[in-house]
This record gives structure tokens, sequence and C-alpha cells, in this order.
């Protein structure tokens, strides 16, 4: 119940993003016929015993996404110290195990998917929330680039679909369906 959210790292370990600071780290899969062991006693953990670093946020609904350096980009999701929005994102360095600011930030949101739409980093951020008790929604898509830190633009989407699901076609556009909407939208990215 401590864990929000987890992402594969390109050294094939695990982030793993909890709720306090005991919860959150990278851990390191062993293989597929080992026995199975409590993730939370095979962690490294961000802060055992060592500064997390100026970026940390222990957060529930963060978005989580692999960088091509093995670290991982962290954006949004609740502060569990604070209980308010985790405004600004971070990356999550797994070598020494510190949580810096990123260079790539957007608009903080609760439980809002996050889907790569390219090989360079390029991703939309849609819908969510701003507080965890769903109450403040957001009907919106953010494209930037988690590696380079680059804004590309905010859609703002023709009804509110806060808890949507984002689909991205063969042909680069975003479906938006769900959300408690019976309707679904095309997302067609401007790249420049």
């Amino acid at each position: 119940t401590l864990v929000g959210g987890c992402v594969g790292l390109v050294d094939h370990r695990t982030f793993v993003q909890g709720s306090t600071p005991e919860s959150t780290g990278v851990w390191t899969y062993t293989a597929s016929d080992a026995p199975e062991e409590p993730v939370m006693e095979t962690a490294f953990l961000a802060t055992s015993g060592a500064d997390p670093g100026e970026g940390a946020a222990f957060a529930l609904g963060a978005a989580i996404v692999p960088l091509s350096s093995g670290d991982a980009w962290v954006g949004g999701g609740i502060d569990s110290r604070s209980g308010s929005l985790a405004a600004t994102a971070r990356e999550f360095r797994a070598d020494t195990l510190r949580f810096d600011v990123a260079d790539a930030q957007a608009l903080p949101r609760v439980w809002g998917p996050i889907r790569l739409l390219d090989d360079t980093g390029t991703v939309a951020w849609g819908c969510g929330w701003r507080d965890l008790a769903r109450s403040s929604e957001i009907s919106s898509l953010d494209l930037f680039n988690v590696e380079s830190g680059a804004s590309i633009a905010t859609v703002e989407l023709v009804e509110a679909r806060s808890g949507c699901e984002l689909t991205v076609l063969p042909d680069g556009a975003i479906l938006v369906s769900g959300g408690g909407s019976a309707t679904a939208e095309i997302v067609v990215p401007y790249w420049p």
C-alpha cells in the first residue's frame, strides 16, 4: 500500500516510487525461477540513512518514465509529507539513489496516464487530478520531452475526462478515451 508506481530501468532494475522513504528505491530482479521475496526486503532504498536529495518527494499517483541514462523521470503525485501536489518533477538517479529536480517540467497531476510517443523521450501526459480526493480535475494533455526538457504544447480537451486513457495510434496521433465520457477525442500533436 506504500508503493505508488514502478518502472523498469535500462539496466533491468526496477525503480519503485513509494509514499515513504522506506518504500522508495531500486529493486534488482534476479531470475524468473528465484523464490518470491517481498520488494521491501530486496530494495536498495533511496533513503537508507542517506540524504534523498533536493528533489525528493515520496508520492502516490506520480507518473514515471525510464530515461536513456538509466535514471527515472518522476512527475506529479501527492507528496505524503505535506499532503499537497508534488509541484516539481524530479529525476531519480539510480547510481546514487538520490532525487534531483528534473529539467523536464509539466503541469503536475495525480494519476494521469503518461505515454511515450517516440524513442527520443517525447511523452504525452494527460488528464488526472490536482488533488488526492479527485475533486479538481485536469482535462488537458502536456506534450514534452523527458530527456531534453523541451516543452512542445499543452492541448486542452473538448470535454472533461480526468480519468482518461491515452492510446498512441500508428500515425502518431493520440486517442483520448474514457474518463466518465462515452465519447473519445483524437489529438494530433504538432511537431515543430
